[in-house]
This record gives structure tokens, C-alpha cells and sequence, in this order.
């Protein structure tokens, strides 16, 4: 694999080879607890290994080759997430439900040669998501009311940084960390079939 990253006013080859390994572990549980009301468990167990090393050659300002720094960087992640959810239906034609689950997003490695040592590498990011809502069904109807909320951890974030303090066009992009951040809101979703083929939706 050839990148080219702009970077002390010259172009920069940048040969790499990447490896990524996943290892997942997934349980599933559905219980009929009433006539009217289910339940629903699930946890999963993802571990990634991801293995980069990177070598290359750049041009300085008077167009001679001189070489990159090797990289040579890698990662584990063990991530563990989970959902329980609960649906209960008032009649025919209503139910209400509920949700909590953390998810995950996997960490990685930052490729570009010039980035800090300390900014190589980012860890997972966890979300805690927890959602209600009501919905109808009857007929050619079919209609869903959903207020959520998502606490994110260890959020990922894309940033960029000046690659030659001296030349301000020389930036790059770069995946970091930050403590949390969240998500919140409500939303619907409505469908109704006006002819056996065709439906008009909503959201």
C-alpha cells in the first residue's frame, strides 16, 4: 500500500503493511416473560489485534532522499458490550418498549510518520445507549415514537495537526481520544401504504 502525504513543502512514499485479527464471543437470550411482555439479553466479547509496521523515503528541500523513520506500533483492545430490552404490548395495536446497551467502537493506530509517539495509538470508545419509546401498528399504519439518550466514553474525535511548523499547508489528520461527550434526542418514524406498492414514510 502507497501514501502520499504532503509534507515540508515535498512529497512523501510511505510503504506499510497492516494486520487485524478479531476474535468474537456473542450470547443471545429471549424470554416470554407474559403473554404481553418480552424480554431480550445480549452480550458480546469482540478482542482485536491490529499489527502495523511502516518504512519509507522522503525528499528534503534540495530534492535529495533521505529516509522516514520506521514505525513499528501495535494494539490489543478486549471490548465488552450488552444489551437488555424490554416490549410490552398494551393491545392489538400498541406496544411500548425500552433499551439499555453499551456498544463499542475499536481502537487503532495513526499512520502518518511524523505524528508525536504519544499520539500514535488510540484506545476504544464505549457508548451507553438507553432508549424508550411507544409504537402503533394497525392496518396500513405503522408508526414509532423513540426518545434516546448515548453517554459517550473515551470518545474518538479526528483532529488535524501542521506536519513543518514552517509551512502551515503541510496538515494531516490523526485520530485521538477525549473524556466523553453525548448524544440525546426524539425521534419518529411513520409509514403508511397508500397502494399494495407504494408506502409513504416519514421521519
Amino acid at each position: 500500500m502507497k501514501s502520499k502525504i504532503l509534507a515540508r513543502s515535498v512529497l512523501l512514499l510511505f510503504g506499510c503493511n497492516a494486520s487485524t485479527a478479531t476474535s468474537i464471543l456473542k450470547l443471545s437470550v429471549y424470554i416470554g416473560w407474559t403473554e404481553k411482555t418480552n424480554l431480550n439479553f445480549g452480550a458480546r466479547i469482540n478482542q482485536t489485534n491490529i499489527s502495523y509496521q511502516g518504512s519509507g523515503n522522503t525528499l528534503d528541500t534540495n530534492w535529495s532522499i533521505i529516509p522516514i523513520e520506521s514505525l513499528d506500533a501495535s494494539i490489543t483492545t478486549i471490548m465488552v458490550g450488552f444489551i437488555s430490552s424490554i416490549k410490552h404490548r398494551i393491545n392489538s395495536n400498541l406496544h411500548l418498549f425500552s433499551s439499555i446497551s453499551r456498544g463499542y467502537k475499536a481502537g487503532g493506530i495513526n499512520q502518518n510518520p511524523y505524528l508525536e509517539p504519544s499520539l500514535r495509538k488510540y484506545e476504544p470508545e464505549y457508548n451507553l445507549n438507553i432508549n424508550m419509546g411507544i409504537g402503533f401498528q394497525n392496518g396500513d399504519l405503522d408508526a414509532l415514537i423513540t426518545a434516546f439518550y448515548m453517554k459517550r466514553q473515551n470518545q474518538q474525535v479526528r483532529l488535524s495537526f501542521q506536519v513543518n511548523p514552517d509551512d502551515p499547508l503541510s496538515f494531516d489528520f490523526f485520530t485521538a481520544n477525549v473524556t466523553e461527550g453525548y448524544n440525546s434526542g426524539i425521534e419518529s418514524n411513520i409509514n403508511y401504504w397508500i397502494y399494495n406498492y407504494l408506502m409513504l414514510n416519514t421521519t
